[in-house]
């Protein structure tokens, strides 16, 4: 039977993305990462000023920034982050489909309209 190179697992925070797409990984033989890591890897060459959504939790507890924040303005920074990370998640999905190893990727910043 053949699989795709690269599979895509998305969803909200909390319903067993990692879980899922590890154990595929793990049966397929592929590779397994996951959006969280991409974002860090992009936090660490950037700075808030120049990806401020990345960076919006620099210097804040993270139980203060939940806490003290709105939905709206949850919801703000997470949708920027994801907007703020998707060329490095589309370039890293594109990589692996065009000559690197198989993978499973995995994370809430997957919206459908974009993998797809």
């Amino acid at each position: 039977m053949s699989h795709p190179k690269v599979l895509v697992i998305g969803g909200p925070p909390m319903v067993g993305k990692s879980s899922v797409a590890r154990s595929i990984a793990s049966r397929l033989g592929y590779g397994c990462t996951s959006t969280d890591d991409i974002g860090l890897a992009i936090k660490t060459v950037t700075t808030a000023d120049t990806h401020p959504r990345s960076h919006a939790m620099d210097g804040v507890d993270y139980r203060d920034y939940y806490t003290t924040r709105s939905v709206e303005q949850l919801l703000a920074d997470g949708m920027g982050m994801h907007e703020e990370m998707w060329p490095g998640i589309e370039a890293s999905i594109r990589s692996h489909a065009d000559w690197g190893l198989p993978i499973v990727y995995e994370g809430w910043a997957m919206w459908p309209e974009r993998v797809a």
